[in-house]
């Protein structure tokens, strides 16, 4: 009854490190190249009314 217990049990283990490994494996982020800065301003400035120096300003007051 010990063995089949100590096998189990041996059997456990080297599941729980396989299922370790294996998510620390996918947690990797890839190798990607950088990307160039966000500004999400600069592309809805068409949206703005003109003159855009008044435009910006109502905005600021809001």
């Amino acid at each position: 009854m010990e063995e089949s217990f100590s096998f189990t049990l041996f059997l456990v283990l080297i599941l729980l490190l396989y299922l370790l490994f294996s998510a620390k494996k996918n947690n990797k982020k890839k190798n990607l190249p950088p990307s160039p800065p966000s500004v999400p301003f600069i592309g809805h400035l068409h949206h703005c009314r003109k003159p855009l120096h008044r435009c910006l300003a109502r905005l600021t007051y809001h």
